[in-house]
This record gives C-alpha cells, sequence and structure tokens, in this order.
C-alpha cells in the first residue's frame, strides 16, 4: 500500500510544478487504484467545515448553489481531461496544468493570447503554489484549535490564545519537514489515513446514529453565501490530481469515467456529510464540526486522530512548493547551477526554516479557519476548478473547430456564463471575506 501510495504522491508532485523527469513510475494504474486515489485527494480538512457552510447558506439555498457548483465542477474536470487530450508534449505525454494552459494559449490562432501564453502558465503554477501554501497554512489552523479544544476540555488551559498555541506547533512542524525521502513521507500519509478514518468514524457514529432532528427547524436561507462559496470550492478543489492520474493509468480513455464516478461519490459524501451534520448541531455548528464534539472522551480521541491526521498530511502538502520553489530559489543564487542540481543541504533547511515560519505567521495573523478556507476558495481554488478548464475548453474548442455553427455557439456561450459566474461570485465572495475581517480587526 505504501509502494501505491508514494506513486501517488509523485504523480502530484509533478503536476505542481516539477520537472517531471526528476521522477519517474514505471507502474500504471488500473481503475480501482485511480478511482481510490481521486477520492482519497479530495476528502481530507476541508470536509470538517462543511456543515459550518451549510449554515451560513441556509440548507435550502446552500443545497441549491451546492448542486449548481457541483454540476459545473463535473463538466471542468471533462473540460480539462478533453483539452488535454487535444495537448500533448512533444513525445506524446500528458502536459501538467501549467504546460498545458501554456500550450494550449501557444497554439491558439489569435496572436494575443500566444503573447501570454508564458504568463498565462506562471499565473497558474502561482495559484497552485498559493494554494499548497494555503493548505498548509489551513493545517497548522487546524491542528492550532484543536489543541486549544482539547486543553478547554482537560481544563488546562481554557482562556489560552490560540495565537500562542499557534506558535508553539512551529518547531514540531518543522521537525517533521526536515525529512527528505519520499518512502517516509508515503508512510506518513498511511498513518494520517488511518488517523482521518478513525476521526471520521466517530463524527459519524454521533452525527448519523444520534438523534435525528427536522431540518426544517433551521434557516432555509442563510446571510454568508460568500463564506458558503469559498468554503465549497475550497472542498472540491482536488482537479489538480486529475491530470496526473490520467497520465499513469493504463488506458487514458477510462480516466473521464473513473474521475466521474470518484467525483460524483466525494460530491455525495460532501453533501450528506454537511447537510447531516448541519442538521445535527443546528445553529450550534463551529467553523470545523470536529470542534462541537468536546464533551465526551471519545470525541476527545476524533479530536486527536483528526489533529494527527492533519499534521501527517502537512509534509505531502508543503512537499509540493518546496520541491518546485525551492530550485528556483536556488539557481537565483547559483546561477552556474544545473536544471536538475540537488539543493545544499544548509540551503535547503534554511528555505524550510524560512517557509514554515512564514506560514506560522500568516496563521497568527487570520487565525480564522472558515475565512481562510473561504479566502483560498474565492480565489486560487475558483481559477484552478472553474475558470481556467473553462477557458482551455474555450480555447482549445476554437482552435479545433474554425467553422461556425450551433454546437460551437453553445459551447462558446456555455465557457463564456461559467468563466464570468466564476470571476464573479470569486470575487463578490473575496470582497465580503475581506469586509469580515476588516469588521473583526476593527474591534
Amino acid at each position: 500500500m505504501a509502494s501505491v501510495k508514494k506513486e501517488t504522491l509523485e504523480s502530484q508532485f509533478e503536476e505542481n510544478g516539477q520537472q517531471s523527469r526528476t521522477i519517474k513510475v514505471k507502474d500504471s494504474l488500473h481503475w480501482f487504484p485511480a478511482f481510490f486515489h481521486i477520492f482519497k485527494g479530495n476528502v481530507g480538512a476541508g470536509t470538517l467545515a462543511l456543515p459550518f457552510a451549510f449554515k451560513c447558506s441556509g440548507w435550502l439555498l446552500g443545497s441549491l448553489i451546492y448542486i449548481t457548483i457541483v454540476f459545473l465542477a463535473q463538466i471542468a474536470i471533462n473540460q480539462l481531461l478533453w483539452s488535454s487530450r487535444r495537448n500533448r508534449s512533444s513525445d506524446g505525454s500528458v502536459l501538467d496544468y501549467g504546460e498545458l494552459v501554456e500550450s494550449v494559449c501557444a497554439k491558439s490562432r489569435h496572436a494575443r493570447l500566444n503573447k501570454c501564453s508564458r504568463i498565462a502558465k506562471l499565473f497558474t503554477n502561482l495559484c497552485l503554489a498559493l494554494c499548497q501554501y494555503g493548505f498548509c497554512t489551513i493545517y497548522i489552523l487546524f491542528v492550532s484549535q484543536s489543541i486549544k479544544k482539547i486543553l478547554h476540555y482537560n481544563c488546562l488551559g481554557p482562556n489560552v490564545d490560540v495565537r500562542f498555541i499557534i506558535v508553539s506547533v512551529y518547531l514540531p512542524f518543522l521537525s517533521i519537514n526536515f525529512v527528505k525521502k519520499l518512502s517516509i513521507i508515503a508512510y506518513f500519509s498511511e498513518i494520517a489515513t488511518i488517523f482521518l478514518i478513525l476521526g471520521l468514524g466517530i463524527i459519524f457514529r454521533t452525527t448519523v446514529m444520534g438523534t435525528f432532528h427536522d431540518i426544517s427547524r433551521l434557516p432555509p436561507i442563510g446571510n454568508n453565501i460568500s463564506i458558503f462559496f469559498g468554503a465549497i470550492l475550497y472542498a472540491i478543489e482536488g482537479i489538480g490530481v486529475i491530470l496526473p492520474i490520467e497520465k499513469k493509468m493504463k488506458s487514458a480513455k477510462q480516466c473521464a469515467l473513473v474521475s466521474n464516478a470518484a467525483y460524483a461519490a466525494v460530491f455525495l459524501l460532501y453533501y450528506f456529510f454537511g447537510i447531516i451534520g448541519y442538521n445535527y448541531f443546528g445553529n450550534y455548528i463551529q467553523e470545523s464540526i470536529s470542534f462541537n464534539l468536546t464533551n465526551s472522551v471519545a470525541a476527545q480521541f476524533e479530536n486527536v486522530f483528526l489533529a494527527l491526521a492533519v499534521f501527517f498530511t502537512f509534509p505531502i502538502q508543503f512537499y509540493v512548493p518546496k520541491s518546485f520553489i525551492f530550485p528556483k530559489i536556488y539557481r537565483i543564487f547559483n546561477k552556474d547551477a544545473l536544471e536538475h542540481e540537488p539543493i545544499p543541504n544548509f540551503l535547503n533547511n534554511t528555505l524550510i526554516i524560512f517557509n514554515i515560519a512564514i506560514l506560522t505567521i500568516f496563521a497568527v495573523s487570520i487565525p480564522y479557519l472558515a475565512l481562510f478556507m473561504s479566502f483560498l476558495g474565492c480565489t486560487c481554488c475558483t481559477y484552478l476548478a472553474l475558470t481556467a478548464p473553462a477557458l482551455l475548453h474555450l480555447i482549445s474548442y476554437d482552435n479545433i473547430n474554425k467553422s461556425c455553427n450551433f454546437t460551437k455557439f453553445l459551447w462558446i456561450s456555455y465557457d463564456l456564463f461559467v468563466v464570468l459566474v466564476s470571476v464573479v461570485s470569486g470575487s463578490i465572495g473575496l470582497l465580503s471575506v475581506l469586509d469580515k475581517l476588516a469588521e473583526i480587526y476593527s474591534k
């Protein structure tokens, strides 16, 4: 199992900007491992915030918006695969996300897009890197808030400021990221999966087997739609794993079927988890449903399990920007360095110390889990999950089908609609999140 997971991690690292020649996987994926990797790559800490997201939107309006977003995201996945199949590298291999954006723009029959291809690739890679840094910051926040809940329950520090805990966990997070071997990081992932299953199992046992309430007692329409939009986009932004999975499957044509099945399972799990959790705790639901379970020994185990799951997942998330950004920084200081020359240990460790410190400062600056998730969801996640796939399909379809017909008109209209909706919704959500942060810090 660890070897299979290692292949998955390596594929994800390729997708997020690494040089693919440095990591090679000999064995191809069958449909079931591919299904599992896509499913596992999308179920994480963001799942725990979904009940709170439905509180922000209301159960009825949230359900309608969720179905709409899921519908658009499902089409976006297929559009991304469609564009990928029509834009391969010179040797016929699958391009990563940034390279795909560059290739599509470079092949466009519009000169302005040709000139912007390099910028488009850099912007996409920047969004991927910011997403990973954002995920890492959220992980630090989640672990810190979980520790605060545990301390509060055991009367060890009921009034401790979460910012103090964030600073206190700097050294543990720093220590685990000094691990360099992918084989060990793969084992960390296995440990995290076990803890995640245990933690989610306790939550399901509490909410599903607990007292069933009539959901009509809760407001059908909420007043924080922006938080809901951002949280949902944050949770479903696993589209980055699709292209590496397609690259590793025996038959790339099966990838669309497998990804559709996997995402259908993920979306159903998200919806029922969010609705059932919100229905059980009602308006008392917190930013993470795990924070609501604090009145029993089992609940304490659940907080410990999920905190450990997130902690052991952190090296995987941090490995992506580390393997992508650190070599570029090294070549800035050493212009004579070869493309794949390893980074000296001293510089590598210094960059790790500096980057973890920056992430800790971000977490201290915005110690609000839901707002940080929504901020990330309304910006980078929206672009990667909705805007970019629609734009790629729009440009690729125009390149292939140069004639004017009704089918082309429908697809172009749909792509422009998705781009417009995602940009407007993301912008409104971002402004709302910034307004809430300004309101909090002005007090």
